[in-house]
């Protein structure tokens, strides 16, 4: 197991985004949307691309997709351009088809880069022969934090039912059902004073506890989009000194839905 690894600074936000095929009532644009619900959609194809520029070459260190529709058949293949436009020559970063990375049963595609990378093109190429077509809610790339020490014991795997449930004088009961949400809680037991200052202070003064943040217990996983969540901080816990050079934080994360 290696150490955990914290996203945040979305640069897919200010992006132009299209795609190789989209709906017009669900086009590539729905994928900066802060809600995977909201979906990109392609026409009837079992394979295509969806393709971010930013306007000018940036530094990330992951990129993700979720709510995906994507079967264990499925393939993505992520790939990072300096200068071509549509994204194909992958000389920043080319992952290949790592159909094994992605498990259907979480809906998320999470690809973090060995190392930050530079580039101006992210492209990510989707396909899956048993769909007539394929789609996904959310797309998000940016900063990585990979801390020198692990976190904590203690970390929490959370679930977070919303359903409420009504019971009659007649001892009778009603749900309403409502979405089940995964979470994770990790502690930072001993960051260095230059990840306090470099990550951890820019990602809570420009994430607040509104825009998301990836939270990753195992940097090498073989199922990262089991072992990730990726969701707003439900608070932001104190940035605590316990020895010197050294400093401790809490991180709390809801998928978003």
């Amino acid at each position: 197991m290696a150490n955990c690894a914290i996203g945040f600074g979305d640069k897919i936000a200010g992006a132009t985004v299209a795609a190789g095929s989209a709906l017009a009532s669900l086009p590539a644009s729905n994928l900066r949307s802060f809600h995977t619900s909201v979906k990109w959609r392609s026409a009837a194809t079992t394979s295509t691309y969806v393709l971010a520029d930013f306007g000018a070459r940036i530094t990330i260190g992951w990129t993700a997709l979720a709510g995906l529709n994507l079967s264990a058949a499925g393939t993505l293949r992520v790939r990072a351009s300096t200068t071509d436009a549509t994204g194909a020559a992958g000389d920043a970063y080319d992952s290949g088809s790592p159909a094994a990375l992605y498990d259907p049963t979480y809906e998320n595609f999470v690809r973090l880069f060995p190392v930050d990378i530079a580039c101006r093109y992210l492209r990510i190429d989707l396909a899956d022969s048993s769909l007539p077509y394929l789609e996904a809610g959310r797309w998000w790339a940016g900063t990585l934090l990979r801390p020198q020490r692990n976190y904590a014991f203690g970390n929490q795997d959370l679930v977070d039912d919303q359903s409420k449930t009504t019971v009659a004088e007649s001892d009778d009961e009603w749900s309403e059902e409502r979405p089940t949400r995964r979470g994770l809680q990790l502690t930072l037991p001993a960051l260095t004073e230059s990840e306090k200052v470099s990550y951890v202070v820019p990602l809570q003064r420009l994430t607040g506890t509104t825009r998301d943040v990836l939270l990753c217990k195992d940097s090498a996983s073989t199922n990262p989009g089991r072992d990730s969540v990726i969701g707003r901080l439900t608070a932001l816990d104190p940035v605590q000194s316990v020895a010197f050079n050294r400093w401790t934080v809490r991180f709390t994360v809801y998928q978003r839905a």
